[in-house]
């Protein structure tokens, strides 16, 4: 119960309890800062970890062969940021690598949101094609094929309400994908997921 004194919270008990207001708005905006500062960062990984820009620094021999796996988990990582904004903020800005520094971030709606981070999950993770490591074989602590898949099992069951699509059956395939790994077990004590 020592884990956070209310006033030493800033707001964050009363939203773990469910009962913040206008007061507490300052967790809020963390979430939602912190959420953009990813995805720059996960942009900024895109635009630099190219083939011709690791050739020109002379790093390309070192990092070449891992250079699609950071990519793609930079991609894992930013499908994740869009997917928490959906849940938490519904319509956002959308940015990726292309976007400039100067440009004004166009306002997708809580749909192009789902569909974007959707789409990019589907990419990374497609049987014929992943460029995610497989199940269990990348460096502890990194994503591989489950990760997405569970992300995307996510984003299914919650797409009625967040898109108002019934996506309940592709919400069940993904979840059977994480469960058949058998790699991945769920923590034996509730609590322990918090």
């Amino acid at each position: 119960d020592n884990f956070l004194m209310p006033s030493q919270s800033n707001g964050l008990r009363k939203c773990l309890n469910l009962q913040w207001g206008a007061s507490d708005a300052s967790v809020i905006t963390w979430t939602y800062q912190r959420l953009y500062m990813t995805i720059a960062y996960c942009n900024e990984l895109l635009r630099e970890c190219t083939e011709a820009k690791l050739k020109s620094r002379g790093l390309y021999d070192q990092l070449g062969s891992e250079c699609p796996s950071y990519r793609a988990e930079a991609r894992f990582l930013r499908a994740y940021c869009y997917a928490t904004l959906c849940d938490l903020f519904g319509n956002v800005p959308f940015i990726d690598e292309n976007t400039g520094v100067k440009d004004v971030p166009v306002q997708y709606t809580r749909k192009q949101i789902f569909d974007y981070a959707e789409s990019e999950l589907l990419d990374i993770c497609s049987d014929s094609t992943s460029l995610l490591k497989a199940p269990h074989k990348n460096v502890y602590g990194r994503v591989d094929q489950v990760a997405a898949w569970f992300l995307l099992a996510r984003m299914y069951l919650n797409a009625k309400t967040w898109i108002g699509e019934d996506r309940y059956t592709d919400a069940l395939t993904y979840a059977r994908k994480v469960i058949d790994d058998g790699g991945y077990s769920l923590a034996p004590d509730y609590r322990q997921i918090f």
